[in-house]
C-alpha cells in the first residue's frame, strides 16, 4: 500500500543545526526539500574532492591489494566508528597520493630519457661534440635523414661533402658540410633526395658520452622507481582503510550539501521536508534528544504538492517493489500496483521456466547468495523474487515441464503418460498455448476491475461503466461466443451490450450527437488492443517450451559425448568426469539464459498488458537524508 506523507516544518537555533543534520542523518526517514538552490561552493567541492580522492586511491590499490575469495557481505560498522575513520583515512590517502606523484614523475623521467636515448642512438658513431655542429663564416652544417636507397644517388654540389652513421627503419642519420655559398644549392639537392631535418636537443658533449650518462641515470630512475613502488605496494593493506574513507566523506558531503538547502537567518534555520505519516514521534523525539528549543509542524500535503511515493508491504509481496520500481513508482495519490501484481509474477514467471531441475538450482542458489552477501535494497529485491521464481518453476516444471530437460516419465521411471500431471507441451503445444491465453485475459481483466474500483473510489460511475465495464463484456462476450453453441447467444448479447455501451458514451464529453457517435466507433477499435495484449501471453507459452527443447538438445548432446568414449571401465570414467562437467556447466549457462528471459518478459506483460490498465506512474523516489554507502553497511542508526 501507498503510506501517507506528512509535510515536515522544523525551525531550531543555528547553534544546534549541525547536531540535528546529524541526528536527522542517522534516523534516515527526512527528505529534505530544497528551500535555497543547491550552490556548488568551494566547501561542498573540496568534500566531493574527498571521495573521488578516495575512490580513486581505492581504485587504483586493486592491482597490490590482495583478492578476496568467496562471497562476503558488506562489513558492518556504526556510524561513530565510520565518522571517526576519515581523518586517519585523509592522512593516509594523502601520504598515498604523494607516493603516487613521485612515482609518475619519475616515471615520466624515465620515459623522457628513454625518448631522448632513442633519439641520440642512431649518432653513437658521431665523435664530434654537438655544441661544435655550428656555422661558421665559410662553412655551414646540415644534420638530418636520408632514406639509405637514396643515398648513393645522392649528388651533392661541389665543395659539399657527407658523412653516414646509423640507420633505423630504412632512414641514415647524415652530417653534411659544405661552403657557406653553396648552402642553398646543398639543401635544394637534399630536399629533392627526401632529406628530414634533424635537431639536436640542448646537450653537451658527443653523442655516445650522452648515451652512456642517460643510461646510468635511467638505471638511477629505475632503483627509485622499484622503491616507489614497493613502497606503494605496502598501501595494498589500506585498500579497506580508503573503502571505509569514501563511505564517510559520502556521508559527510551528503549531511552537508543537505545544510546548504536549508533557509537560515543569523540565529535560526528553517528546514523543509517530507516524512512518513507513521514516524511523526520517531522525528520529533530524534529532535528532542539534540534540542528542546524548537518548531515543529507536520501537515497533509496540499493540492498543488506532491509528496514522494512511499509503499509498504508485507513480507511476502516487498521483493516485488523491485520489479514495480523498474518500471516506475505508483503516484502517492493513485495505487500500489505491487501486491496486485506480485502473484501474476510469480505465476507467469514459473510457467516460462518450467523446469523443476532448473527451479530448485535457483531456489537454493538464492538462499545462498541472500545468505551470504546479504544485499539489500533493489539488489535484495529481485534476489528474493528469483528465489519465490525458483518455488512457482520448480511447481510448474511437474505439471507442465521437465526436470533439467529430462522427460519426467525417463527421470523416474515412470509409465508413459503418468507425468507431466496436466500435459506435455511438447505433444500438447496447443493446450499449454490456450492454458497462457487463459491466464493472459484473467491477468488483464483483473487489471480492467482495479481501474473499475479507482473510478467507483473517485466517484467516477460514468469511467467505471462506460469505459472499463464495457470491455469486461466485450471480450467476456467473444470468448463466450467462440466456446460452444450453449452459450453462444449469452456471448453475442454481452459483446453487443458492451459495443453499445462503448458507441454512445466513449466520446460522452462531446455535446454532438454525431461526433460523440464517431468518437464511439472509433474507440471500439480497441478491440483489436486487447487481441494484440492476449497475443503478448504467447511468450510464455514459447520460453516454456524454449527451456525444455534446450534442455533435452543439452542432454542429447551430452549422451553423444558419453557414448563416444566407448567401452572399458576407465574409458567410461573418464567420459563420465568430462561429460558431467561439460553439463554442469552448459545447464546453468541455460538456466542463467532462460532466467534473465523469464524475467524481463514476465516483467514486459505486468508492464504493458497488466499495469497499463490501472496504474498511474511517476512517483517521486524517497530518498531521505541518510548513510548511503557503497563499500560498507552502517548500522545502529
Amino acid at each position: 500500500m501507498i503510506v501517507p506523507m506528512k509535510r515536515l516544518t522544523l525551525i531550531a537555533l543555528k547553534s544546534d543545526e549541525e547536531k540535528l543534520m546529524h541526528a536527522l542523518q542517522a534516523l534516515s526517514a527526512v527528505h529534505i526539500i530544497a528551500n535555497e538552490p543547491s550552490q556548488e561552493s568551494a566547501h561542498i567541492q573540496e568534500l566531493e574532492n574527498d571521495v573521488q580522492r578516495f575512490k580513486n586511491a581505492f581504485l587504483s590499490l586493486k592491482r597490490y591489494a590482495q583478492e578476496k575469495k568467496g562471497l562476503a557481505p558488506k562489513p558492518e560498522i556504526s556510524a561513530e566508528q565510520l565518522r571517526l575513520k576519515l581523518d586517519e583515512a585523509l592522512e593516509d590517502c594523502f601520504e598515498y597520493e604523494t607516493l603516487e606523484r613521485e612515482l609518475n614523475a619519475v616515471r615520466a623521467e624515465i620515459e623522457k630519457r628513454q625518448a631522448l636515448l632513442k633519439t641520440l642512438e642512431i649518432w653513437r658513431e658521431l665523435e664530434t661534440n654537438i655544441e661544435d655542429i655550428k656555422p661558421t663564416r665559410s662553412v655551414s652544417y646540415m644534420t638530418g635523414l636520408l632514406e639509405s636507397s637514396r643515398i648513393k644517388d645522392l649528388q651533392l654540389p661541389e665543395g659539399a661533402a657527407m658523412e653516414l652513421y646509423g640507420e633505423d627503419k630504412g632512414l641514415r642519420a647524415v652530417l653534411a658540410a659544405c661552403k657557406t655559398s653553396e648552402l642553398e644549392s646543398l639543401q635544394r639537392s637534399l630536399k629533392e633526395a627526401g632529406w628530414i631535418d634533424f635537431s639536436f636537443p640542448n646537450i653537451l658533449g658527443t653523442p655516445l658520452e650522452n648515451i652512456r650518462r642517460i643510461e646510468e641515470e635511467i638505471g638511477q630512475l629505475l632503483k627509485e622507481e622499484a622503491g616507489l613502488a614497493a613502497r606503494l605496494k605496502e598501501y595494498g593493506k589500506l585498500r579497506d582503510e580508503f573503502a571505509l574513507g569514501q563511505d564517510a566523506a559520502s556521508v559527510r558531503r551528503d549531511r552537508e550539501k543537505a545544510r546548504t538547502e536549508l533557509l537560515k537567518t543569523n540565529t535560526a534555520f528553517v528546514l523543509e521536508g517530507w516524512i512518513r505519516s507513521d514516524e511523526e514521534e520517531k522525528v520529533i523525539s530524534a529532535v528532542k534528544q539534540v534540542t528542546d528549543i524548537f518548531y515543529a509542524d507536520m501537515r497533509d500535503p496540499s493540492d498543488d504538492e506532491v509528496p514522494p511515493s512511499v509503499v509498504e508491504n508485507k513480507k511476502l509481496i516487498k521483493p516485488y517493489e523491485a520489479v514495480t520500481n523498474l518500471y516506475s513508482r505508483p503516484d502517492p495519490r493513485g495505487i500500489d500496483g505491487t501486491p496486485l501484481m506480485a502473484f501474476f509474477y510469480f505465476l507467469f514467471f514459473g510457467a516460462m521456466l518450467s523446469d523443476t531441475g532448473y527451479g530448485i538450482v535457483l531456489f537454493i542458489g538464492g538462499l545462498l547468495y541472500n545468505k551470504l552477501m546479504k544485499p539489500s535494497g533493489m539488489t535484495e529485491g529481485i534476489v528474493k523474487v528469483l528465489i519465490m521464481g525458483g518455488i512457482s518453476t520448480a511447481v510448474w516444471g511437474v505439471f507442465i515441464g521437465t526436470f533439467f530437460g529430462l522427460d519426467w516419465n525417463v527421470f523416474l521411471g515412470t509409465p508413459a503418460g503418468t507425468f507431466p500431471l496436466l500435459f506435455d507441451p511438447m505433444v500438447e503445444p496447443m493446450s499449454m498455448l490456450f492454458l497462457c491465453f487463459g491466464l493472459g485475459i484473467v491477468h488483464m481483466l483483473f487489471g480492467v476491475c482495479i481501474k473499475i474500483y479507482m473510478c467507483i473510489k473517485a466517484g467516477d460511475w460514468a469511467g467505471a461503466v462506460f469505459d472499463n465495464l464495457s470491455w469486461i463484456f466485450i471480450v467476456v462476450g467473444l470468448i463466450l461466443f467462440g466456446l460452444a453453441p450453449a452459450v453462444k447467444t449469452l456471448g453475442i448479447g454481452m459483446a453487443a451490450s458492451g459495443g453499445v455501451l462503448v458507441l454512445l458514451f466513449a466520446g460522452r464529453e462531446r455535446n454532438n450527437i454525431l461526433k460523440r457517435a464517431i468518437k464511439g466507433a472509433g474507440s471500439l477499435y480497441n478491440v483489436t488492443a486487447y487481441l494484440s495484449d492476449m497475443l503478448s501471453y504467447a511468450r510464455v507459452f514459447a520460453l516454456g517450451l524454449s527451456t525444455g527443447v534446450i534442455g533435452n538438445v543439452l542432454n542429447t548432446l551430452g549422451g553423444m559425448l558419453y557414448n563416444s568414449f566407448g567401452s572399458g571401465l576407465i574409458m567410461q570414467g573418464i567420459a563420465f568426469l568430462i561429460t558431467a562437467a561439460l553439463m554442469v556447466g552448459l545447464h546453468l549457462f541455460s538456466l542463467g539464459i532462460n532466467v534473465l528471459g523469464s524475467f524481463i518478459h514476465c516483467a514486459r506483460l505486468q508492464y504493458v498488458e497488466f499495469y497499463g490498465k490501472f496504474y498511474e506512474a511517476g512517483g517521486i523516489p524517497f530518498t531521505p537524508l541518510g548513510y548511503r554507502t557503497k563499500h560498507v553497511k552502517v548500522i545502529g542508526s
